[in-house]
């Protein structure tokens, strides 16, 4: 399907043809709880993410400075 310059999909309207359709409103919902429960679980797994980056970043930043305190010494 080719667009014109002039045509286009506004948000709102590409979000009702990605949401999940089929005959039965309950399939729907069931589905829409499914793709929930995935991106809580997601979130879950990321919530630790950024204490697990600054303990790295310390961790070089302090090797790093041992090896330069040591090439001083």
């Amino acid at each position: 399907m080719a667009f014109s310059h002039t045509e286009s999909i506004s948000g709102t309207e590409h979000m009702k043809n990605s949401e999940p359709k089929s005959c039965d409103p309950y399939v729907d919902s069931l589905i829409r709880n499914a793709d929930a429960k995935e991106a809580r679980a997601f979130l879950k797994i990321l919530k630790p993410l950024p204490f697990l980056i600054v303990i790295i970043a310390v961790f070089f930043f302090w090797v790093s400075f041992s090896r330069l305190l040591s090439q001083v010494a």
